[in-house]
């Protein structure tokens, strides 16, 4: 995950990232309905610390000016250093992460966590295949690749940098 500029090495694009809020569906019952991005005040926010570029609070200060949420402080609620310890967290109801969208789809395709609001804040880094440029890549790295490339799109998640956000929702 990065900018797909790395001297020496061949990186190319698979897919994009964003955010958006995610909770396990049990945390949207009854008082705790999310109806507006200003609704999570109610809730404990959880933050993921690994997001390039917005692992302090910053990525909820900007999830957070984008959807028009005023009276939501961004500054409060559970910290993880992991991804998949935050996103785990959201599915145990301790609160609403905000969360990589390519990396929750498992959890919200199994109904483990949802999406209580469509906006998206796009990430600035993307993912990338990347291969040393010093020699021809094997034959085994290029079916790798080919194997990679082919199930993306039969996903339909790949994305070129310059492509909107790799949820569908979004």
């Amino acid at each position: 995950m990065g900018h797909g500029r790395y001297p020496g090495l061949h990186a190319e694009p698979l897919f994009n990232e964003a955010l958006t809020p995610l909770c396990s569906p049990e945390l949207l019952k009854g008082k705790g309905r999310l109806k507006t991005p200003d609704d999570l005040r109610k809730h404990r926010l959880i933050h993921d610390m690994s997001i390039p570029g917005g692992g302090d609070y910053s990525a909820w200060d900007r999830w957070l000016a984008l959807a028009g949420a005023k009276h939501v402080s961004a500054h409060r609620g559970a910290k993880f250093t992991l991804a998949e310890v935050a996103m785990q967290a959201a599915i145990d109801g301790v609160g609403v992460v905000l969360g990589r969208v390519v990396l929750a789809e498992g959890d919200l395709a199994a109904g483990r966590l949802v999406r209580p609001f469509k906006i998206a804040l796009p990430l600035d880094v993307s993912y990338f295949l990347v291969r040393s440029n010093a020699t021809a890549p094997r034959p085994e790295m290029l079916s790798f690749r080919n194997w990679l490339f082919g199930s993306l799109k039969q996903a339909s998640v790949v994305r070129s940098p310059s492509s909107p956000s790799p949820s569908r929702n979004a």
